[in-house]
């Protein structure tokens, strides 16, 4: 069931990479934001699509702008348990 669970949630956040870059009318990022983290503002077929895979009140898609120095980045995917701690679900390295 995990294995299941994990693999929804890849399709859904590969879907929604597709459908943001794929998108001519989207939210781009504020370019006055020079570096940093924010909540990313969802279209209304990317808020449908999460609403379709019932994850549309627990889950957050935000928007990174990494400083011109990073060489690399690693991204980890983290799930708040039913024990109140933060699982690791996924991550990958990236250069």
């Amino acid at each position: 069931m995990k294995s299941k669970r994990f693999y929804l949630i890849i399709t859904v956040l590969i879907i929604s990479v597709v459908l943001v870059a794929c998108s001519n009318n989207g939210n781009p990022p504020n370019a006055s934001v020079k570096e940093g983290i924010q909540p990313y503002n969802l279209s209304e077929n990317e808020r449908y699509l999460l609403k379709s895979f019932g994850m549309e009140g627990n889950s957050q898609i935000i928007s990174f702008n990494a400083p011109k120095e990073a060489i690399s980045l690693e991204v980890k995917i983290y799930r708040l348990g039913d024990d109140k701690k933060w699982d690791v679900i996924g991550g990958e390295e990236s250069q």
